[in-house]
């Protein structure tokens, strides 16, 4: 019987309009990675990735690309580094009624989440790391 594929990450693409504004907002939150790229940039932070490309369409308004990160612990230092980065934090960090710590970012150039402020990443910390054998 074949041993079934293990995959250990995946990693989002997000389209973006201006890719060097979107690069200095991922700094902020930590991603580095090809600073110089002009279409395409692949950013980490640590074991994750998430990818950019220049959409040369209009985006959709309320375009519902986003991400979860997960965190394994130190939810409330990343919380407070963001804020010191000035990354816009739009929800404070706080248990969620379906037990999860987390807080909310908005994406300042509206390419990934729509004219108004809503969801493109959540940060969260989970007891039960379900997904952390996919990262590690």
């Amino acid at each position: 019987m074949p041993t079934p594929a293990h995959i250990k990450s995946i990693a989002p693409i997000f389209p973006v309009s201006d890719l060097k504004a979107s690069l200095l907002f991922y700094a902020a939150m930590g991603f580095g990675g090809d600073d110089d790229a002009d279409y395409y940039a692949i950013l980490h932070r640590g074991p994750a990735s998430i990818h950019l490309r220049i959409e040369t369409t209009p985006l959709k308004e309320n375009n519902p690309a986003g991400a979860y990160f997960y965190v394994e612990a130190g939810i409330a230092d990343l919380h407070a580094e963001f804020l010191a980065n000035k990354v816009p934090v739009i929800s404070p960090l706080a248990i969620r009624e379906w037990k999860m710590n987390e807080f909310q970012v908005g994406d300042p150039f509206k390419d990934t989440a729509g004219p108004s402020l809503h969801v493109l990443i959540k940060l969260l910390a989970t007891i039960t790391l379900v997904l952390a054998p996919l990262f590690v």
